[in-house]
């Protein structure tokens, strides 16, 4: 068996564990509804939207960033442009 089959097979018996060890139902209201589910899937889903959370959103403020860096940057020189128009 090769290291990364290895290291799946442990990941996939630990996550089974995990399921297996928080499976208390908890009460969880959302907007205008309550439900019951497992404690495992509340933190799974939890995790995982951190996750994807934490992967988009610096992404999208050093887009933001960039753009405004852009702007400024274009009428720095759009200014130096009439400026210089001016002054021939």
């Amino acid at each position: 068996m090769n290291p990364i089959s290895a290291l799946f097979v442990i990941l996939l018996v630990l996550l089974i564990l995990f399921f297996a060890l928080n499976t208390d139902p908890v009460s969880v209201d959302f907007l205008l509804t309550e439900q019951q589910v497992s404690l495992a899937l509340v933190i799974i889903i939890s995790t995982l939207i951190g996750f994807v959370l934490g992967i988009i959103l610096p992404r999208l403020l050093r887009r933001e960033v960039e753009h405004v860096a852009l702007e400024k940057n274009k009428a720095k020189h759009t200014e130096d442009a009439q400026e210089a128009q001016i002054d021939s």
